[in-house]
């Protein structure tokens, strides 16, 4: 029966090609009607409030949203696929993260099927089975083989320029002793070619990645390239180990694997293995690229020196590996059995894994007591909800983007209310400067005069005195049997009676402006010394 599927998916601009592989994998192969819904991050973990999951039979989540972070899937989310009485189906990688967080998340949201990286043999160890003990499990690849790749024509193996091809990050130390093969890898392989003069394009700098398109033109051109398992060898139940070592990191750089192993996982390390295919390998068969990897399980896809050249974890066969790589007969050999038994393999197909996961629903669906939607949803009701949806996430957009033009001319006043103060503070401070100088030249001024004045004889200073009291210029006192208190209130009275009365007033009242008062104080002492002097 034609079933009304949803699939929930989270495809950022820089996600690799096997994420978009995956997603439209379902609607390319799927026998039922699928619905592609845009969420996770995008949308802040939301649902679209207008889409109705009753309309739905099946709901399934892409491991692109993370179902136990709020920005991917947020509380409202999950409680919505909580209350959805289809079938529901969830597909994690990264397995060995965030599990206990992911356990919650499953049994919260009442999942139906689960789509692990998890092998079988650890399956219980990994998702508990009296914590999920309704949950049908189903092992899946990382990635499978893109048909896009199969029609191809590419360059025959002796006319490839790069010997060989590759490219890998150094992951963090908390994924495991596992992950450490990835660049060990590449690192002796350039150091034992050297003496085999290979034209090799290897590196793990994360500035040298290549991706999609570009990473495909690459591996065309490699006669081989390298490869180890994917996965880890470490499972963080609690994510507390995660923390640990990249606070000791933050507050260490540098430090050692080892160290950073013996102080906080010296015991969880290889306790579960979690090795899985890399999606690399099924890229180099489907290229028909010569594939030199070290020894492993490969989720039971690859065989050695069958569908690979085997290289020893200690390189104790490298001559032996360098011999098969410059024996086009002996490579081709082996790249024409990966080409045929892997690429061209439906079961590691993209169709194949639809087909796998349908088989894996339909069981579920038919031992379950699901029925199917009594209102099914409609193409054009489902474009029209995502269009509404879009028209309302672009209004938030706009109205985020105004709130924060206005706090943006908001803080540019304020700036500008800042740099006024400073400017009008820097003046107050000039001129509170100024008086302090003018008043210490009339204060040194006096101390001079009245030195030299004290140099002449008395009879000198009374005559002198005598003469300048009979000048014009002490004419407004009255002789000098006046007191010094009768000369200053008659100079103050020369000072218009606004600003006497301003002085005055911050004089006796200081609390109204104490700074007003002292300035004010220093001009009547500037007044007191020139009455001093002239008079």
């Amino acid at each position: 029966m034609l079933k009304k599927v949803l699939l929930i998916y989270d495809l950022p601009f820089n996600a690799a090609g096997t994420t978009s592989d995956y997603v439209e994998a379902f609607s390319k192969y799927s026998q039922h009607d699928i619905y592609l819904l845009p969420a996770g991050q995008e949308t802040l973990g939301e649902l679209p409030e207008t889409l109705e999951l009753s309309r739905f039979d099946i709901v399934i989540i892409h491991y692109s949203i993370v179902i136990s972070h709020d920005n991917h899937l947020s509380p409202r989310s999950r409680r919505l696929l909580r209350e959805f009485d289809g079938l529901k189906a969830v597909f994690v990688q990264d397995d060995y993260r965030w599990i206990n967080e992911t356990v919650n998340a499953l049994d919260y949201m009442k999942v139906d099927v689960l789509f692990p990286l998890t092998e079988p043999s650890i399956m219980n160890q990994v998702y508990d089975p009296k914590r999920l003990p309704n949950i049908k499990r189903q092992t899946v690849l990382t990635g499978y083989v893109p048909e896009s790749l199969l029609t191809l024509e590419v360059l025959p193996y002796a006319e490839r320029s790069i010997d060989v091809g590759y490219r890998a990050r150094k992951l963090p130390a908390w994924i495991g002793s596992h992950s450490l093969q990835k660049w060990q890898i590449a690192e002796r392989f350039i150091a034992d070619s050297k003496i085999y003069n290979l034209k090799n394009d290897i590196s793990t700098k994360e500035e040298d990645r290549i991706y999609q398109e570009n990473w495909v033109e690459f591996i065309s051109n490699c006669k081989a390239t390298l490869g180890t398992e994917s996965g880890a060898s470490l499972c963080d139940f609690t994510g507390q180990i995660q923390k640990d070592v990249e606070e000791h990191e933050d507050k260490y750089p540098g430090t050692d694997f080892e160290t950073l192993k013996s102080l906080y996982f010296k015991d969880q390390d290889c306790a579960i293995m979690m090795n899985v295919i890399s999606p690399r390998v099924f890229e180099a068969a489907a290229l028909k690229t010569l594939m030199i990897f070290y020894d492993g399980e490969y989720s039971g896809v690859l065989k050695p020196d069958v569908h690979y050249v085997l290289l020893e974890k200690d390189h104790s066969n490298f001559e032996k590996v360098i011999d098969t790589l410059r024996n086009p007969d002996r490579a081709e050999e082996i790249i024409d059995n990966a080409y045929q038994e892997v690429a061209q393999n439906e079961r590691y197909s993209y169709k194949g894994m639809v087909r796998l996961v349908e088989k894996t629903l339909e069981e579920k669906w038919s031992s379950g007591n699901y029925l199917p939607s009594s209102y099914p949803i409609t193409r054009d009701d489902f474009e029209i909800c995502l269009a509404v949806e879009e028209s309302i996430f672009e209004k938030e957009v706009k109205k985020t983007e105004s709130e924060e033009l206005i706090n943006e001319v908001e803080d540019e006043k304020a700036k500008s209310e800042e740099l006024i103060n400073e400017v009008e503070f820097e003046k107050l401070r000039l001129r509170d400067i100024l008086i302090i100088l003018a008043s210490s030249i009339v204060l040194v001024v006096y101390i001079i005069l009245k030195s030299v004045w004290g140099i002449f004889p008395v009879g000198v200073r009374n005559s002198v005195g005598v003469r300048l009291r009979s000048k014009n210029f002490s004419s407004y006192l009255k002789g000098p049997r006046e007191t010094a208190l009768e000369k200053t209130r008659k100079i103050w009275r020369l000072i218009p009676a606004g600003p006497r009365l301003l002085m005055a007033n911050s004089i006796l009242n200081p609390m109204i402006d104490p700074d007003r008062a002292e300035k004010n104080i220093v001009w009547i002492i500037i007044i007191i010394l020139a009455v001093k002097i002239f008079v």
